[in-house]
């Protein structure tokens, strides 16, 4: 038997850690279609420029205020962001089946 480990609910309940690298392209992705430079985003969100870099960059966690600090300075909603980084590693993984015994 073969499960592929979808979820209808759109929560990330793989054994894998959130997508940090997908989720870090997307505001960085978002930001730059913005026009916004990371100095611009860390002054609008009182967060450092290399935190900022850390976490476009899958570097670093972040923590649920921080990020809803991040997507509300660029005017995107955190659920949206999120689903979309959960759907791309969806994606990206298609091939990572795991067999079930």
């Amino acid at each position: 038997m073969i499960n592929n480990n979808r979820n209808t609910n759109n929560s990330y309940t793989d054994s894998t850690a959130f997508p940090l690298e997908i989720y870090g392209h997307l505001l960085k992705r978002i930001r730059e279609r913005q026009h916004i430079s990371q100095m611009e985003l860390a002054r609008r969100t009182d967060l450092s420029v290399s935190f900022i870099s850390s976490v476009e960059n899958g570097q670093s966690q972040t923590s649920i205020g921080n990020a809803a600090l991040i997507c509300n300075a660029l005017n995107v909603s955190l659920s949206s962001v999120y689903d979309t980084a959960v759907r791309v590693a969806e994606i990206v993984d298609h091939n990572q089946y795991k067999k079930v015994e």
